[in-house]
């Protein structure tokens, strides 16, 4: 501490040795080395001024260089720093792929696409898209254009409908073609529907005979009608003309309840004469004609059958109002006389006169084989028709036509009906009988129709 303090005071008083000096010295100089003294400092001061002057300038520039060459730097860099991250960046991960993809492109445009099937093909469905239930349809079925597709072409559904189960389901149709490529449908809906009638029956039939003149019952040619649903109907399609005796082949459409149809195998039906007629006129006077005919079923079914008349004046002119009679049910192999009394005032009237047997079918059963009917001769010279049921069944409606001849020509006929009261019919072993009164005759003719019901 002591040292300390000793050289502190030896410096202040070397400081004021030093400050003593200093103004003896100034004092002993001269006027010539203060000029230049005082030159020498307005030099320094001067290039104090240019030293911070320059030291100015030069820190603008300084700046100026260093904002500029920041500037130039930072741009050179920013630039460079981009460019070189750019080109990494981008000419590194990017170049490459880049590149690989360019000349693939540039492959692809120079050598084009090879078109596949599918680019040129494509499936079309058909409009018609109902099945039944329980058929299981098969894709192709439903494509339109499958002809125009490629060979070996093969087809599917996107999502297969179910055919079990009535109801619509929208799918499309894949096609799959030979080289590996696929084309879908346009979507459409498959109708599954319920079965019909015709899928769930199916009608026998077998060979039948026909005759000319008789309208032919196609179901007769039916062996299990009775299996058929109610109201089912039938008509045929034959090969030929059944007026004309032939033999034929023939298909049985079965029509039933629900619209829907069916068509048989091919039969064949033989056509034979389905009746013979003999027919006979008589001109009693000059204003009347009486026509006969006698009609004889060859068939094997009982018929109805009637007769039509059409006639001319003696002017050619056709003639209205001649109406035909009917008689029946008329059993296989049995004969009746259709007949028709023409009488006019005019005697030219009738000049020309013609007439047809028609023959129909009828759902009544003949009684003729169990109706005795017979002429017994009263005992005062008059004549009564007796009819009989010999039967065991009832027998409603009999009709009975006597015609009496004389020297060969009808005189009289004599049309026998039941009375009011008898109108019920004939009870199996019951008579009925009624008189008519004749003078003389040559021949009698029995003509009778009857029936078991109503």
């Amino acid at each position: 501490m002591k040292m300390k303090l000793s050289r502190i005071l030896t410096l202040i008083v070397a400081l004021g040795l030093l400050g003593s000096a200093f103004e003896t010295m100034s004092s002993s100089v001269q006027p010539a080395e203060v000029a230049a003294a005082q030159k020498k400092t307005a030099k320094k001061k001067k290039t104090k001024k240019t030293t911070s002057k320059s030291k100015k300038k030069s820190k603008k520039t300084t700046k100026k260089a260093t904002s500029k060459s920041k500037k130039k730097s930072v741009k050179k860099a920013t630039s460079k720093s981009k460019k070189k991250s750019v080109k990494k960046t981008t000419s590194k991960p990017k170049k490459k792929p880049a590149n690989k993809t360019t000349s693939k492109s540039k492959k692809t445009t120079s050598k084009p696409k090879k078109k596949t099937l599918a680019d040129r093909y494509k499936p079309s469905v058909r409009n018609f898209k109902k099945i039944k239930v329980g058929v299981r349809a098969s894709s192709d079925i439903f494509i339109k254009n499958k002809e125009s597709l490629p060979a070996n072409t093969t087809f599917k559904f996107s999502k297969e409908p179910n055919f079990n189960k009535a109801g619509s389901y929208t799918t499309t149709i894949i096609a799959r073609y030979s080289d590996g490529s696929k084309s879908i449908s346009k979507p459409f809906v498959v109708v599954v529907i319920p079965k019909t009638d015709a899928d769930l029956y199916e009608p026998t039939v077998k060979d039948g005979e026909a005759f000319t003149g008789v309208r032919f019952e196609s179901g007769s040619l039916v062996t299990n009608k009775g299996e058929l649903p109610k109201d089912t109907w039938f008509s045929i399609k034959t090969s030929g003309d059944f007026n004309k005796v032939g033999m034929y082949s023939a298909q049985v459409i079965t029509h039933y309840p629900d619209y829907s149809k069916d068509t048989s195998k091919p039969v064949k039906v033989r056509v034979s004469e389905g009746f013979s007629v003999e027919t006979s006129e008589d001109q009693y006077s000059p204003n009347s004609r009486y026509l006969m005919a006698k009609v004889t079923n060859k068939s094997n079914k009982t018929l109805n059958f009637r007769e039509s008349v059409v006639g001319k004046d003696s002017h050619g002119n056709n003639l209205d109002g001649l109406a035909g009679v009917e008689r029946g049910p008329v059993a296989p192999n049995q004969t009746v006389v259709l007949w028709e009394n023409l009488y006019d005032e005019k005697p030219y009237y009738y000049d020309h006169i013609d007439y047809e047997i028609h023959a129909t079918d009828t759902t009544h059963e003949s009684a003729n084989s169990n109706l005795k009917v017979q002429i017994v001769q009263k005992e005062d010279s008059g004549f009564c028709i007796q009819t009989t049921n010999i039967g065991s069944k009832k027998i409603y409606y009999p009709e009975v036509y006597v015609f009496v001849y004389k020297n060969g020509k009808v005189f009289y006929e004599q049309e026998r009906l039941l009375a009011g009261d008898d109108k019920d019919g004939l009870e199996p072993g019951e008579s009925h009988t009624i008189g008519f009164n004749v003078s003389d005759y040559d021949d009698v003719e029995l003509s009778y129709t009857s029936s078991y019901d109503k």
